[in-house]
């Protein structure tokens, strides 16, 4: 069985007017790059023969250019390429990644990916919880799974987890098609936290859908809020573990996108809100030290550049 595998990720925000190029990443590729996939132990151990292409993921910031986007796709595309007769591709992908002139660079790549091994191999996906998935972004695939942790700590048990769920495809013989729909809600990260309500309530009744029969995967997505585009928004994808359970698949499609959507007024800040003259005042007469003051609009982690002086100017 031979299986390809990558990683081209990276998180966008349209709002931060400097544009990310190829040196913002951090980049290896061939063999070296199975040293950065927690998956790579998992096909060894089922005897599979890796064919690695690339690893390239950079941190948060403004939109790719899409010089940076061909560069890396064409890295990956060309590997590909190269590869005879694969029985599978795995690929680690963020979902909220924007190029300029393109638009989603996840649906751009895996449509190019589909125009050279066509849909009889089936692509298992690692998805970032905060993808901003486009409407057609599940047709391109068979699996997916997102984090189940914000902050992020388990990317390296999901990769291993859609690693198993490729091998156990592939070995089936099982044609997976998963079904999706939106959530008309748009969060800000710093409303959705893993160990707070409702998201911890979330990500629970997931888990619990995993163990339904003919279920292999639930997933609820935030989407990336600082993104001005029309994939921005929540959203549901549930995969089948056959065409015999794609209607189970998509009833509970539909229960999680509207279990999360009447839950939406619980979701709030866990820190405390301030306007910026409030929060200085704030942190001056507390009593312990020191005081993190956050720019919420320009947290750099969220993609942001990091360069507003209002808070020193006060």
């Amino acid at each position: 069985m031979k299986i390809f595998v990558g990683s081209f990720y990276h998180e966008a925000t349209t709002f931060n007017p400097f544009k990310t190029e190829i040196s913002d990443f951090t980049f290896v590729e061939g063999e070296e790059s199975l040293n950065r996939f927690a998956s790579t132990e998992i096909f060894r151990e089922h005897g599979i023969e890796i064919i690695p292409s690339i690893y390239a993921t950079a941190i948060s910031s403004g939109i790719l250019t899409e010089q940076t986007y061909r560069f890396f796709a064409n890295k990956l595309i060309e590997n590909l390429k190269e590869a005879k007769e694969i029985d599978g591709i795995w690929l680690h992908l963020h979902g909220s990644m924007e190029v300029e002139n393109v638009g989603s660079g996840e649906l751009a790549l895996l449509q190019e990916i589909r125009e050279v091994c066509g849909y009889d191999v089936p692509i298992s996906l690692t998805l970032d919880f905060h993808a901003n998935l486009t409407n057609e972004f599940h047709q391109y695939v068979n699996i997916v799974r997102s984090y189940r942790t914000v902050p992020h700590v388990d990317q390296a048990e999901t990769e291993q987890i859609t690693a198993k769920l490729l091998i156990d495809c592939i070995k089936n013989k099982t044609k997976i098609n998963p079904s999706f729909t939106r959530v008309p809600i748009i969060l800000p990260g710093e409303k959705v936290m893993g160990d707070a309500e409702p998201l911890k309530s979330i990500f629970q009744k997931l888990e619990e859908i995993e163990q339904i029969e003919g279920i292999i995967s639930a997933n609820y997505f935030n989407g990336h809020a600082w993104n001005d585009t029309i994939n921005t928004s929540a959203s549901v994808l549930v995969v089948p573990e056959s065409e015999e359970y794609e209607s189970l698949a998509e009833d509970w499609t539909v229960k999680i996108a509207d279990y999360v959507f009447n839950r939406r007024h619980e979701f709030q800040y866990n820190v405390l809100v301030l306007d910026t003259e409030e929060a200085i005042g704030r942190a001056l007469n507390e009593k312990k030290k020191p005081v993190f003051i956050s720019d919420s609009g320009d947290n750099t982690t969220g993609g942001a550049p990091g360069v507003n002086t209002l808070l020193l100017k006060d």
